[in-house]
């Protein structure tokens, strides 16, 4: 039976530090794919696992505490996480895309109100004082370029200078 597929020891599928046999081996553990500890999927320290592992807590991809897209202090996460709050990217408060002064979120953020690009107010392509928008906007009411009142292309004393010479 030497050399013989699924026997052992050493063997296909066989124990000690065969293929899906444990340890070492493929799909077993400790330290095989999928298995514990450091494994691929496994735990501590594995793919997907806990802890330190991709996706696993803590201080893990996507986990918590401290993981990409986990919380406290993750990627995506709260707080102070990208995309999370508070103090995170797209988060609130003090985030990108968040509020309070976050990138397109509210307050004194991008795209946001008050004070925010494209948001309202004072901020761009917004109400009031905004970029395109009213009033006092780029292309807006009142007060706006090509816009009436007080517009660049419809103020009525240009009017009169076309109309009188």
């Amino acid at each position: 039976m030497d050399g013989c597929y699924g026997a052992k020891p050493n063997g296909n599928g066989a124990k000690p530090n065969g293929y899906g046999a444990k340890p070492n081996g493929n799909g077993a553990k400790p330290n095989g794919n999928g298995a514990k500890p450091n494994g691929n999927g496994a735990k501590p320290n594995g793919n997907g696992a806990k802890p330190n592992g991709n996706g696993a807590k803590p201080n893990g991809y996507g986990a918590k505490p401290n993981g990409y897209g986990a919380k406290p202090n993750g990627y995506g996460a709260k707080p102070n996480g990208y995309g999370a709050k508070p103090n995170g990217y797209g988060a609130k408060p003090n985030g990108n895309g968040a509020k309070p002064n976050g990138y397109g979120a509210k307050p004194n953020g991008y795209g946001a109100k008050p004070n925010g690009y494209g948001a309202k107010p004072n901020g761009y392509g917004a109400k009031p004082n905004g970029n395109g928008a009213k009033p006092n906007g780029y292309g807006a009411k009142p007060n706006g370029y090509e816009l009436k009142p007080n517009g660049y292309e419809l103020k009525p004393i240009y009017i009169s200078m076309l109309l009188c010479g």
